[in-house]
């Protein structure tokens, strides 16, 4: 069975970082990788069906983007919490790694407002990575 990178994918700049590395990982290793976009619940169907019309936009243009660099890929577009769906998807699909974007908020933001990075990091126990976005890395060099 190949090498399979579930990235978390929502088109935002972290996770165009995170699918960049998802792709050269899989790439290098001859894997595949599944673009996860999560439609996360909400009471008001109009909203969900625009979240899963936004969920197609954008795993469309990642699967261009693994096309165009010769990587198997496919979309996965489920309505489930972003931390226990990753995390539940990456299980049942047999993923090897799990990458997501990290949007580095500072330290009072994510302790406000929760960090999916943390989250994931103190409860899957499939492999992760959590990618920088190149704003993060450049800031950090300076």
């Amino acid at each position: 069975m190949a090498f399979t990178v579930l990235v978390g994918y929502d088109g935002k700049p972290p996770a165009r970082a995170a699918l960049d590395v998802a792709l050269g990982l899989a790439g290098r290793l001859g894997g595949r990788i599944i673009v996860t976009y999560l439609v996360q619940g909400s009471s008001d169907p109009h909203a969900r069906a625009e979240q899963r019309i936004n969920g197609q936009l954008v795993t469309k243009g990642a699967l261009m983007a693994a096309g165009n660099r010769g990587v198997d890929a496919e979309a996965l577009i489920a309505e489930r919490p972003v931390v226990e769906g990753l995390i539940t998807l990456a299980e049942e699909r047999g993923a090897d790694l799990l990458v997501v974007g990290d949007s580095r908020r500072s330290p009072l933001a994510a302790a406000l407002r929760g960090s999916v990075g943390q989250a994931l990091l103190h409860r899957t126990t499939v492999p992760l990575v959590m990618v920088p976005t190149p704003e993060a890395r450049n800031s950090r060099a300076a």
